[in-house]
């Protein structure tokens, strides 16, 4: 049997939720701002723990893992290069006119669940592209 000064000192000594790693990784999922603050005044985790979650984030992470040497040299050049790539593709990729059979899933989806503004500018710059009717045949596209 544990006595009452055993119990209080047991108590004394359990961490609470957001200190731990599990409580960490509940708060950044379920609202990040709080986990990132949590996590960098309570120091939970390893640098490299805290380097990858703030890698997520992009630029923040590579100046996190510069700034205490996360990971080899060798790593931390491949990552930085790694970002400027990436953010130039998916700006090519975005800026990519939609193809007719993007037009038509495009149509089809709004006609399912509803028109968003999304979809109307989309739909918008389909016509303009390929005029107002006959955007292919649905047998093409597939």
């Amino acid at each position: 049997m544990e006595t009452n000064e055993e119990k209080y000192a047991r108590v004394l000594k359990k961490k609470p939720f957001s200190h731990t790693k599990g409580g960490i990784i509940l708060l950044l999922i379920l609202f990040w701002p709080v986990g990132l603050y949590k996590m960098e005044k309570n120091e939970v985790g390893s640098v490299n723990f805290r380097a990858i979650v703030w890698l997520f984030l992009g630029i923040p992470g590579l100046i996190y893992i510069w700034k205490y040497n996360v990971f080899s040299k060798t790593t931390r050049i491949i990552l930085t290069s790694f970002f400027p790539i990436a953010i130039t593709l998916i700006l090519y990729l975005t800026s990519l006119p939609p193809s007719e059979c993007d037009c038509i899933e495009i149509q089809e989806r709004a006609m399912r669940r509803g028109y968003t503004d999304h979809d109307a500018s989309r739909l918008n710059k389909c016509a303009e592209l390929y005029g107002e009717e006959g955007w292919g045949h649905k047998w093409e596209c597939k």
